[in-house]
């Protein structure tokens, strides 16, 4: 069975992962962002989701199967 549990409790806003969450939530009021992310929905999302892959990989306390 998978452990899911954080190891150590840090506060939210020292997660990277949520910082990039903030950021990609601001990126369409960014001038210049917005019409890409309008145009390419499907390589921003995919874009993300590697961004989130890498942070949990290298990241201290990332998840893991046991």
């Amino acid at each position: 069975m998978a452990d899911l549990s954080a190891p150590e409790s840090t506060p939210f806003y020292a997660s990277k992962t949520f910082w990039v969450s903030i950021i990609t939530a601001a990126a369409p009021w960014i001038p210049g962002v917005g019409p890409i992310v309008a145009l390419h929905p499907e390589y921003v999302v995919s874009g993300l989701g590697a961004v989130f892959l890498l942070l949990r990989t290298v990241t201290k306390g990332s998840l893991t199967l046991k």
